[in-house]
């Protein structure tokens, strides 16, 4: 998203309503602040302090995201920070990390949320283990997981295997896989998704002749009830 992207023109938009008087303040103040995404690691800081400031704008924010690197000194740091941030959001809605950069475990432990009902999770490298973590602290609420991994994320150890995930409220799953088999044949023994209606899953990496393994008795066995 370079500053000629519709979202950055959209940002100097919102920006610039802001500034023309107080009245127009008032009325642009929620178009600002409902959907924030962090692009630069300084950024969660800043609006730490404009909340701690102004804690009411708190109350306008729909969807965050997190696109920044993250260093792995700092991570802890940030992480206290993001929780601080989520506790200080009661109408957020959606959660999207989508840093190509990768992410520190450390550095994603979410709170419980009651509220969270759209979930992303797409990254160079996430850890499996951290993944878990997430969804077991919105699974009350989440509606819709968008799930991205790569070769070399699910890694199952023996204290992942022996866990079960269960996700009561899950209706939508869209999951990409560059181990697409692998991590289907894992996920459909794992987790539970008794209101589960949609699923789409794709595979980042295209080999010749498409699928060299057919994900659909996988899906018969676990999920889907074949007339």
């Amino acid at each position: 998203m370079g500053p000629n992207s519709p979202w950055s023109k959209a940002l100097r938009l919102k920006k610039s309503i802001i500034s023309v008087s107080r009245a127009w303040y008032d009325a642009g103040v929620s178009f600002l602040y409902e959907d924030i995404c962090i692009r630069r690691i300084a950024q969660i800081f800043d609006l730490l302090q404009t909340l701690k400031l102004s804690a009411k704008l708190g109350s306008l924010v729909r969807s965050f995201e997190i696109q920044c690197y993250i260093p792995l000194n700092i991570a802890a740091e940030f992480n206290l920070c993001l929780n601080f941030l989520l506790g200080r959001f009661p109408r957020l809605s959606t959660f999207t990390f989508s840093s190509p950069c990768g992410l520190p475990s450390s550095a994603l432990v979410l709170p419980p949320s009651t509220n969270i009902t759209h979930l992303r999770l797409s990254a160079a490298r996430l850890e499996y283990s951290a993944v878990i973590g997430v969804l077991n602290h919105v699974k009350s609420s989440m509606r819709s997981l968008q799930l991205s991994l790569g070769d070399d994320q699910l890694e199952v150890t023996d204290e992942i295997a022996r866990q079960d995930v269960t996700l009561p409220a899950l209706e939508t799953l869209a999951l990409a896989t560059s181990t697409m088999i692998l991590q289907l044949g894992y996920i459909t023994a794992h987790w539970k998704m008794p209101s589960l209606r949609r699923l789409t899953f794709s595979s980042l990496s295209v080999v010749s002749g498409g699928l060299q393994t057919n994900p659909l008795p996988l899906l018969r066995e676990r999920w889907i009830d074949w007339e």
